[in-house]
This record gives C-alpha cells, structure tokens and sequence, in this order.
C-alpha cells in the first residue's frame, strides 16, 4: 500500500468515527467557500438573500422583490423625485436594478467593497448609460467627431443629466442655458457688453451649439459661414458679389465679430477703449505691411479719426462710411461707383470741403 492510500483510508477510518465533527469541518469549509468565492458569494446572495440577514422565501429573490426593497428604504427619496415633471424611464417603471446592483460592487460587477462606486452602479456611469442609449451607435459615432464636448467624452453623462428625474427636457439638471453657464461662465466676459448677441441674450446657447458632440470648431450646429448666414440672410446675399472682404469669402466671422458680446456696433472686436472702433479694426489687418492698402495715410488724413459725422448716417466717419466690410460690386469694395461716393459727401458739406457744382 502507498503513502497516499494508506492516508487516505486513515482518513476515512477517522472520519467514520467521528461523523459529528466531520460534518462540522464540512459546513465550516462550505461556509468559507461561500464568503470569500465572489461568484460563490453572488450565487447564495441572489438565492438566499443577505447571508447575514434573513434567507428569502421561496428561494431565488426576483428583480421585482429587490427593487421594491430598494423603495422600502429610499421611499422618501423615491417621492420627491416621482413629484418631477419627468422621470428616466427605468426610475419611472421602477427598474431600479436595471442601473444598480443590490450590494456592495466593483466595476466590474463582482461582489466586492469597492468605495469608488458609492451608488452600487453596475458599470462605470458612461458604460451605464450607453447600455440603452446607444443602440443606434450614436453615442458611438458622437464620440468620433472632431469636436466632443469634454464631459461627453469623459463619460461625465451625470453632470448635465439627473439619472431619476427633473423638471427640465431630457432629464437636464438645470435649465439649458444655466447649465452651460454653470461651466462656461460667458456672463464673466460678457455680462456688461453693451451690444450682445440676441442668442446669448436670450440664453439660447443651444441655438448655437451642440451639446454633445460636432464636426465643427466650438461644437457649433453648422460650419461657418453657415451657421451665421442662417439667421443673416442680407449677410449671405454678399456672397454674390464681385468683390469679397478676403475674412468673409474664406468664412472668418468671428475676426471681425464677437459673437457673444462686444462693447462696440455690430459687435467689432476692436481694441478695447477705442473711440472708432470700425476704423481701429479694419487697421489691425490693413495697417501690416504686407496689406494691400497703400494710401492708408490718404486714409487717416480723410478724417477716419475726425470728430467730423457722416452725412448720410450722422455717424462719425470710418472706413464703413465708404466701403462695404462683406463685399460690393464696385472696385476695392466701394459702397457706389467711385465718383457717386465722393459726391455722396461732397455735395453737402459747408465750406471748402463743398464740391463747386
């Protein structure tokens, strides 16, 4: 007889004479096995319940039962938020364990202390989330733009929805455009601009924007001209014209305009405190020395920066008082034939700066 069969039947020897103790040795291993294997664990919790409250009748707990344990301790909660004009629908229809798991769980959804995941989430929110909302793989394809808003991108989906209910459109934790400037605080830059964008004025940034995810700069719904042109109809008929303002044929709005806010008309972005804004902005391009611009001084001493008013407009003379900033019919983008647009001025005013005919 060899080593191990003749320890094999000492064993059985033994355990045939001590079958009390033997069962016990069995039942402590048993309950071992069932604590510390997180497959074990998971199985007897879902059978039994909570090992270490009372088993479950009738034995596998269904999805039901746990979700209306969930209710029986969070009921306070679970009203309040019922009280909401919308409710996600899981949360409406109760299907509480459609997100969440009924114990302690890790990410990856084994049973585990896992301090990092305090709301027993199934998966990481993102993963959670796109579980049902990504069954046309929008998430997916949003994700591959070129330009992802960075909560999106960062599976942040938690910071701009509530994920039971609320009292704004697609479960938003705040009104559109107070959650957008909840983050992006543009009333900081802008708050005191005396001409604002009609959009930012009105708190339409979805107007203007997406929230997600676009293949335009800034998120912006369309590319640019496009995206001003939808609302500037005049601006777009410039498009045809003989001449263009190089920034505007190549789609360069934002150069000349701000488009929040600016403290100047037509929200120039001229330098700040400047006292003839529409003039100090076209002489931020044209005063280089590669500009195609070679009577600028011609330009200066026509009283661009003089207290003397348009005529026409009763506006201080500036470059827009003879040229269109867009595009015109007319050489160097004149607003009328040349000698119509001296005429224009000449013709009316007093002095020695009146024409003789």
């Amino acid at each position: 007889m060899s080593f191990w069969q003749g320890l094999v039947a000492k064993a059985a020897s033994y355990i045939s004479d001590n079958r009390l103790l033997s069962a016990g040795i069995a039942l402590l291993i048993v309950v071992l096995i069932s604590i510390t294997v997180p497959p074990v664990r998971d199985f007897w919790y879902q059978t039994w319940g909570d090992i270490f409250g009372q088993p479950a009748p009738g034995g596998i707990v269904s999805a039901a039962q746990d979700n209306a344990s969930c209710v029986n301790c969070h009921q306070a909660r679970v009203d309040q938020l019922m009280a909401r004009a919308n409710q996600h629908l899981p949360f409406r229809e109760q299907k509480c364990l459609d997100c969440h798991v009924a114990h302690p769980a890790s990410a990856d959804n084994t049973i585990s202390v896992d301090p990092n995941n305090r709301m027993l989430l199934r998966m990481s929110v993102d993963k959670v989330c796109s579980s049902c909302h990504d069954t046309n793989e929008q998430i997916t394809k949003q994700l591959q733009m070129s330009s992802v808003h960075i909560p999106f991108k960062n599976g942040w989906c938690t910071g701009c929805h509530d994920p039971h209910a609320s009292d704004q459109l697609m479960d938003l934790k705040l009104e559109p455009a107070e959650l957008c400037l909840s983050c992006h605080n543009m009333n900081l830059r802008y708050g005191q601009a005396k001409v604002k964008h009609p959009p930012y004025q009105q708190n339409a940034c979805l107007g203007c924007h997406v929230p997600h995810a676009s293949n335009n700069t800034k998120n912006t719904r369309l590319a640019m001209p496009y995206l001003c042109m939808n609302c500037h109809p005049t601006v777009a008929q410039a498009m045809n014209m003989a001449v263009l303002h190089p920034p505007f044929s190549q789609a360069m709005c934002t150069m000349c305009h701000n488009p929040h806010g600016s403290d100047y008309p037509r929200m120039a972005k001229a330098p700040v405190g400047s006292t003839q804004p529409f003039a100090d902005l076209c002489l931020q391009c044209h005063s280089m020395p590669q500009a195609r611009v070679g009577a600028i001084d011609l330009h200066k001493s026509h009283r661009v920066y003089g207290p003397i008013p348009d005529p026409l407009t009763g506006q201080p003379v500036s470059c827009i008082s003879c040229h269109q900033p867009h595009g015109s019919n007319n050489p160097r983008m004149w607003l009328r034939d040349k000698d119509f647009l001296c005429l224009g001025c000449h013709r009316l005013l007093p002095g020695r700066f009146t024409m003789p005919w």
